[in-house]
This record gives C-alpha cells, sequence and structure tokens, in this order.
C-alpha cells in the first residue's frame, strides 16, 4: 500500500514540521531539500528498510558534503502494524501502528565489504538471531548483534578504535554497502532536528576516518 496521508493524519504534523526545519537547514548550509524522497526507498538492503511495513514513506531529505564527504540524511516512515477489532468475526475498526527512523548515507573513500550491526538501544524485529560480535569490549559484544555479516568482515571493521567510537557517540545500528556507510536511528515526533543531524553527521564524518584501509 502506497502512502495515505488520511490514514497517517496523526502524523502529519510532525512530518510536515520536519519538512520545513529541513528546508531551513538545508538553506543554511547550501544543501539540497525534497520534501519527499521515494528513490531512497529500495537502495539499501539493510535495517530500517528490510523491516516489515508498507505505506512507506522518505521525506524531509537534506542532500550535500559534510566536511568534503557526499551525504544524504532522510526519515523512513513505514506502518509496521495494523491492528483489527473484531466482534462476531466483523471489523469493527482498525488501528494504524507506524514506524519513523532517521537514516543518514555518507560516501566512502573507497568500497568496503559488506558489515551491517544493530544494537539492542533500536526496536528492529527478527534480529535476534543473529550472532554477537566477538571483540575485546564484553561489553559491546553483548549489546550488539552482526546481521548477515561474514565474522572475518567484522574482525577486520571492529578495530578497538571503531568500538569505542561506536560505543561513544552511541551508533547503533549502521551498515557498510559498497561505498556507502548507512545509519539509522529510530526516530520520534517527526524525525531528528536539525542539532540531531548535523551531530550525527560529526560522529559518521569520525567514523569514517577510523575505518581500516586497504
Amino acid at each position: 500500500m502506497e502512502f495515505d496521508s488520511r490514514r497517517a493524519w496523526s502524523r502529519m504534523p510532525g512530518i510536515n514540521a520536519t519538512n520545513r526545519a529541513r528546508a531551513e537547514l538545508a538553506r543554511a548550509h547550501g544543501w539540497q531539500f525534497a520534501d519527499r524522497a521515494p528513490w531512497l526507498l529500495d537502495r539499501w538492503p539493510v535495517l530500517p528498510f528490510t523491516q516489515r511495513g508498507d505505506m512507506r514513506l522518505a521525506y524531509g531529505s537534506v542532500a550535500g558534503a559534510f566536511h568534503g564527504i557526499p551525504f544524504t540524511a532522510f526519515e523512513f516512515f513505514r506502518r509496521s502494524t495494523v491492528l483489527e477489532k473484531q466482534a462476531l468475526g466483523i471489523t469493527l475498526n482498525e488501528h494504524d501502528r507506524f514506524a519513523t527512523d532517521t537514516v543518514w548515507v555518507l560516501t566512502l573513500p573507497a568500497p568496503m565489504p559488506f558489515f551491517h550491526i544493530t544494537s539492542r538501544d533500536q526496536v528492529y524485529f527478527d534480529t535476534g538471531q543473529y550472532p554477537h560480535p566477538v571483540t575485546a569490549d564484553r561489553k559491546f559484544n553483548r549489546r550488539h548483534r552482526l546481521v548477515a555479516t561474514d565474522p572475518r568482515v567484522a574482525g577486520y571493521v571492529l578495530t578497538p578504535q571503531v568500538v569505542s567510537l561506536v560505543r561513544e557517540a552511541r551508533l547503533g545500528t549502521w551498515a557498510l554497502v559498497g561505498r556507502d556507510l548507512v545509519h539509522a536511528e529510530n526516530a520520534y515526533l517527526g524525525g531528528a532536528n536539525s542539532q540531531k543531524v548535523l551531530e550525527v553527521l560529526r560522529s559518521l564524518a569520525t567514523l569514517i576516518s577510523c575505518l581500516p584501509r586497504g
């Protein structure tokens, strides 16, 4: 089902407010803005895009360069669940549950092997079957899971410096997909504010500088 603003009416004030704030952010930094960006919905086979749900919408997109690194940041919205109230086999009413994630995508200097990790701080379904990473930081290992990732690649990517940065910046769910670094966080009230967008961009730019090369 395509996005239906009538069914998502309760979320529209937050969506509209986020679009206004992102448009202002884009103007302030000379970035491009799009209130809706359907071309972003199917580009990355990682969380949160692999989660169930219809009425998918990408909105509040800003794109440009941050400290010389090309990036895109946007909100990913979906209807995750439809609850039905029935009596005597008749559906009396339906209640939709929606989920929103803020997504940041930064371009890497060179392609990287596929890597995907998520944290228990983020609410995503069907990730409990994936293994924990194996690093020298046991607390980090317990809080994270590798998603469809070769353990050898995880050992290569998760250097002590990367693990330390990820913990400090609370970068719970991120992936390396070719030349893209994709990071996602559960969002509330329409999406991340402008300060949060910039804060995470700074952390991700630092992460890129820490990733192993060669």
